[in-house]
């Protein structure tokens, strides 16, 4: 939020969005013709009236009026400054969140009432978008463990790598059906996966069952040699007999070693196709708000644009009638009145200004708003809604003239 004091210096600037600059140099804001140097009235009033000079309001009230303001500067600018309130605060500018679900981004283009909300909206839109589609796209061979994958080749079970999507507005029916197949491709994986679970498990039992027979037998064939050993026998026989049984041991252990991967492999492999499944179906709704969103912003531009400029309208019409009311005391010079009168009519005067500020304050904001609407559209003024309804906005180039070039007609 931009405060009163950097308008009074003129290097007024609006607080900037992520991705969302304004196009407009506010060191360059007028106000028209009726500024504020660090809270003097501009010398240049003197000029605006063609039969009061300052010699004449010298006569009248003893003191010239802006000398008056100036040599009282010190005692005056603590005031001036005090009076600083969230009313002469910027509302331009607004901050894009990209953090955003796709839901709450939706909800942004749909609310947005400003184009500063709305270009905030579209930025966090276009964020959102394109980290939906480099996610997808960067998981299209991964989406399933790749040591998983590789045991699974040896059963014969290829994943297949899913199609890539462009995530881009016209391609998103192709984009839809790229989804729907990645998800059957899922389901298919998962059928093949499941066809061959119980085999493998069956195989494991098996493995099992043998690596628990053949340790049995084996420890069985070292008490036998203990015992002979002990009776002095001849224990080659036994011994041969061990070592053939410990060689089929070491063999069935490493086929249970291998059936008990594969299951594994095939029960991460069915949860993690199950999770894609479950990923992509979220990825498509993602995508269906992110294509709401974008069909949305045509017409929000449209709107706002009108709105803006009947608005901008409005404050043009406020800001000139406040101009003519600051000209008129200014030049107000009763010969009735008396020096001591200087306090009550500078106070009139400063008090003009303040509502003057805060009338150019706002007309400033909504053509902050306006200048990026016309600027992000190729610098055209004719917006176009999703009828094919035109609007041409009329009232910019005024507001240029009084807010940015200094112009008036008063």
């Amino acid at each position: 939020m931009v405060s009163k004091a950097g308008m009074f210096n003129l290097r007024y600037t609006v607080r900037p969005g992520a991705q969302f600059g304004t196009k407009i140099n506010y060191s360059n804001v007028k106000f028209g013709q009726l500024t504020l140097d660090r809270g003097i009235y501009a010398q240049s009033h003197q000029r605006s009236s063609g039969n009061v000079n300052a010699s004449d309001i010298e006569r009248k009230y003893g003191t010239n009026v802006y000398n008056y303001l100036n040599n009282n500067m010190s005692a005056m600018q603590p005031v001036i400054d005090s009076i600083t309130t969230p009313e002469l605060e910027s509302n331009a500018g607004v901050t894009a969140n990209t953090s955003k679900t796709s839901e709450e981004v939706l909800a942004s283009v749909q609310n947005a009432s400003t184009y500063g909300e709305l270009s905030a909206a579209k930025t966090e839109l276009e964020v959102g978008k394109d980290n939906l589609t480099a996610s997808y796209n960067d998981e299209v061979s991964t989406y399933v463990d790749e040591n998983v994958q590789a045991v699974l080749s040896e059963l014969g079970i290829k994943i297949p790598t899913l199609d890539t999507i462009s995530g881009e507005y016209e391609d998103y029916d192709d984009d839809m059906k790229k989804f729907d197949n990645g998800q059957n491709v899922c389901q298919a994986s998962q059928d093949e996966c499941n066809q061959k679970l119980p085999e493998i498990s069956q195989k494991k039992c098996e493995a099992k069952s043998r690596v628990d027979a053949l340790s049995a037998s084996a420890s069985n064939l070292k008490e036998q040699i203990k015992a002979a050993k002990a009776n002095k026998q001849d224990t080659s026989a036994l011994e041969a007999e061990l070592a053939k049984v410990e060689a089929d041991l070491e063999e069935a252990q490493a086929d249970l070693d291998k059936y008990e991967s594969q299951e594994k492999a095939l029960n991460d492999a069915i949860s993690q196709l199950e999770d894609k499944k479950t990923s992509i179906e979220k990825d498509k709704k993602d995508l269906t708000n992110y294509h709401e969103a974008e069909s949305q912003v045509v017409d929000k531009t449209y709107q706002i644009a009108k709105d803006d400029d009947q608005k901008l309208n409005e404050q043009i019409r406020k800001l000139k009638n406040k101009q003519r009311e600051i000209k008129q005391a200014t030049n107000d010079i009763n010969s009735t009145t008396t020096n001591g009168s200087d306090d009550i009519r500078n106070e009139r005067l400063e008090r003009l200004q303040k509502e003057y500020e805060k009338i150019a304050l706002d007309a400033s904001d909504i053509f902050v708003d306006l200048d990026a609407l016309v600027a992000d559209n190729d610098g055209s003024k004719n917006v176009k809604n999703s009828s094919g309804q035109f609007y041409s906005i009329e009232h910019y180039d005024e507001a240029k003239k009084i807010l940015v070039e200094g112009e008036t007609d008063i």
